[in-house]
């Protein structure tokens, strides 16, 4: 947490990405069956943040959509733009 806090202040001091401080409340977006813009599949992003995700459709499959941690379809898109809540999240490709 001292890291966190002299990362913060640093920040502040020399005005370095002073509205994503080292303390702020980040939430963990995680991709299965596909990746995030930079190409990993997961990040931390800060709430409102806005994130594509992309799936990684297998030879001879068919995209089918994007489920939400419940289980829920929430897009039929292969490329979903998300909006960051205030909770950690797992986005699950499905194909066909």
């Amino acid at each position: 947490i001292d890291m966190l806090e002299y990362g913060a202040a640093a920040q502040v001091k020399f005005n370095h990405k002073a509205d994503r401080l080292a303390t702020a409340s980040f939430k963990q977006i995680s991709v299965e069956g596909g990746h995030l813009s930079d190409l990993c599949n997961r990040g931390l992003f800060l709430e409102n943040d806005t994130v594509v995700i992309t799936a990684d459709v297998p030879s001879g499959k068919t995209f089918a959509g994007w489920k939400n941690d419940a289980g829920t379809i929430v897009s039929t898109s292969a490329s979903y733009t998300v909006t960051v809540g205030g909770a950690n999240a797992k986005y699950t490709a499905v194909f066909n």
